[in-house]
């Protein structure tokens, strides 16, 4: 309650809803620490002792910075729950990003409805070792969002924890204690035909080029386009609709170029002698069955590795994803270009025989 002004002063769009998030509704104490940052609905553990976390040059060092001063008692609140009730007053969100120093695991056990049916990502954060007195961490919260469907992508940010003490001109790097975790939404249990899956899917495909994970956006596509090829977007109402609709068409009308499995040129006779093959150099004259990949396929190979951007490229430079698009064409140039030498290796291993058979 006491920051609900200034969350107004700094986001006037912002919907606040001053509730207390927990696995139930029930009664919770909220352990007010020194350091506002530590405050949570877990008493701090004793992973504290002996760090610290050097802030405008003075060391907030622990346990000092994390003692209790106040414990309240509050009316806590499920997640599922209190959107039930607000009703139309807030609408489910999109996405979801938790931070509540070590209890993120129970409210995301109180938010499973609202996982299953609306949210897309999130942001958690995590911690690696027991900060908080029965907090769970990092794998537990990934095997429990994993089974809900989501798949863990990165971690955006990681922070330290410093110490044992040491005079200025001796320190280094600290101990990487908690990170901001992303996730997103594994959309093959998305029913497409279905209306909100659809709108779903959609959302899913925008979040994943927001945080640079083109493969899934193309997934998404291509349930998208499974279900209905002449799939619409609301560019009229949605301005991010608009922008998936470009980026939807450079997608389908480009030519699908996917490069050789290892599984596949790799003949069974040949299994054994590349196990024990000394180097990488070795590699293109024992995957026989890149022989298979000819002229043809060369060919586009090469249009792959024009320094032009392609209009799947071009689409996302235009709406401001500039480093993205940087990134999606050096993948395509330089695996394109290296998938091309590794193809004339083979084929040049193959026409020259080996050195033995030349001095038989």
């Amino acid at each position: 309650m006491d920051a609900i002004d200034g969350i107004h002063q700094a986001n006037r769009e912002a919907i606040v809803i001053p509730a207390c998030l927990a696995e139930a509704d029930s009664q919770k104490t909220l352990y007010v620490t020194v350091n506002p940052g530590g405050t949570s609905l877990l008493r701090p553990s004793a992973v504290w002792n002996d760090r610290y976390v050097p802030i405008i040059g003075i060391d907030f060092d622990f346990p000092g910075g994390i003692e209790i001063i106040d414990e309240r008692e509050l009316a806590a609140r499920s997640l599922d729950s209190l959107l039930a009730s607000l009703g139309d007053r807030c609408p489910p969100p999109d996405f979801l990003s938790l931070d509540v120093q070590g209890y993120e695991h129970a409210v995301l056990m109180g938010a499973k409805r609202t996982l299953e049916t609306s949210v897309c990502g999130l942001i958690v954060e995590v911690e690696f070792v027991e900060l908080y007195q029965g907090q769970k961490r990092f794998q537990e919260i990934c095997d429990l969002l994993g089974g809900l469907g989501y798949a863990f992508v990165r971690f955006l940010e990681i922070g330290e924890l410093a110490g044992p003490s040491a005079p200025l001109g001796f320190r280094s790097g600290g101990y990487q204690t908690w990170a901001d975790a992303l996730f997103l939404r594994r959309p093959q249990k998305f029913n497409v035909d279905d209306s909100r899956h659809s709108k779903l899917c959609k959302k899913l495909a925008f979040f994943s080029i927001v945080f640079g994970v083109t493969e899934l956006a193309i997934e998404c596509f291509e349930l998208l386009q499974e279900a209905n090829p002449q799939t619409v977007f609301d560019e009229t109402t949605f301005e991010y609709e608009g922008f998936l609709s470009k980026l939807f068409n450079s997608y389908t009308r480009a030519a699908k170029i996917f490069p050789p499995q290892f599984s596949n040129v790799l003949s069974a006779e040949n299994r054994l002698r590349f196990s024990i093959a000394p180097g990488l150099e070795q590699w293109p004259e024992i995957l026989d069955g890149l022989l298979r990949y000819g002229e043809g396929y060369r060919s586009e190979l090469l249009q792959l590795q024009q320094a032009t951007d392609t209009k799947f490229e071009t689409v996302l430079r235009q709406y401001g994803f500039v480093d993205l698009a940087e990134r999606v064409k050096l993948a395509r140039r330089d695996q394109s270009s290296k998938l091309d030498a590794t193809i004339q290796r083979a084929t040049a291993a193959k026409r020259s025989p080996p050195a033995e058979a030349k001095s038989k």
